[in-house]
C-alpha cells in the first residue's frame, strides 16, 4: 500500500527545476500581517495583451498566490471562446516554504463549461486547482490564450476578494495604434509608454 501511495503522489506533482524566475521573485516577497480571516494573498496578478496588425490577440496571464491559512481554496481559472480562440499553453507550479518546487502535470488542468444551463455555449474555461498546500506555499501559473476578434476592447480586474501586492495590465500594440482606458474607483491617469508597450501607472498601486 505504501508503494501505491508514493506512486499516486508522484503522478500528481512532478519535481520542477524549471520554475520561472518571475514566479520565484514573486514567492520571495515579504507578505504583511493580515487578519486571520485572510486565507491567501495574491503576490502577482499580471496580464500582457499583444495585438497584431490583423487584430489577433495573444494574452499571457501570470499569477502567484501565497497560502497563509490551512485549508485555503486556490485555483487558476481562464475562460476562452471555442469559436475564435484557444488556450495555447497552461503551466502551474507549487513552491513550498521548505523543500523542492513541483510542477503540475497537464492532466490536472480541467476543461469545463462556463454555463451549465445553456444547450450550446462557445465559452469554456481551463481550471487548475492548487490542491492541499501547507501555509507558506506559493501557487503560481502561466496561461497563454490567443483569439481572433474584430473587437478592440478589453477588460481587466486588478483585484478580487484577496489582498494584492502587485497587479498590472500591459498592452503591446502595432505601430500607429494607441490606447484609451477607463478605471473605476480611481482618478484618470495616463499609461507608461515604452515603444509598443503601454502599462497603466495605477496598475502598480493596488489597494491592500
Amino acid at each position: 500500500m505504501r508503494g501505491l501511495l508514493l506512486l499516486l503522489a508522484a503522478a500528481t506533482l512532478q519535481a520542477a527545476d524549471d520554475v520561472p524566475s518571475w514566479a520565484r521573485d514573486a514567492a520571495a516577497q515579504i507578505v504583511p500581517n493580515y487578519p486571520a480571516k485572510v486565507n491567501s494573498v495574491v503576490l502577482l496578478r499580471e496580464e500582457t495583451v499583444t495585438v497584431e496588425i490583423d487584430g489577433k490577440r495573444v494574452m499571457r496571464e501570470r499569477g502567484a498566490i501565497k497560502i497563509v491559512q490551512p485549508g485555503a481554496s486556490v485555483e487558476a481559472y481562464r475562460t476562452y471562446n471555442t469559436k475564435n480562440g484557444r488556450i495555447r499553453d497552461f503551466q502551474g507550479w507549487l513552491i513550498p516554504p521548505t523543500g523542492k518546487a513541483t510542477s503540475y502535470p497537464k492532466n490536472r488542468i480541467v476543461d469545463v463549461a462556463v454555463s451549465r444551463d445553456d444547450v450550446y455555449d462557445e465559452a469554456r474555461a481551463k481550471v487548475l486547482e492548487c490542491g492541499s498546500a501547507a501555509p507558506g506555499s506559493v501557487f503560481a501559473w502561466e496561461v497563454t490564450e490567443e483569439e481572433k476578434t474584430v473587437f478592440t476592447q478589453d477588460a481587466y480586474t486588478f483585484q478580487g476578494q484577496d489582498p494584492v501586492l502587485l497587479s498590472r495590465f500591459i498592452v503591446n500594440l502595432p505601430a500607429g495604434w494607441e490606447t484609451r482606458g477607463i478605471v473605476f474607483n480611481r482618478d484618470k491617469t495616463e499609461p507608461q509608454v515604452s515603444g509598443a508597450s503601454h502599462t497603466p501607472l495605477w496598475s502598480i498601486l493596488p489597494r491592500k
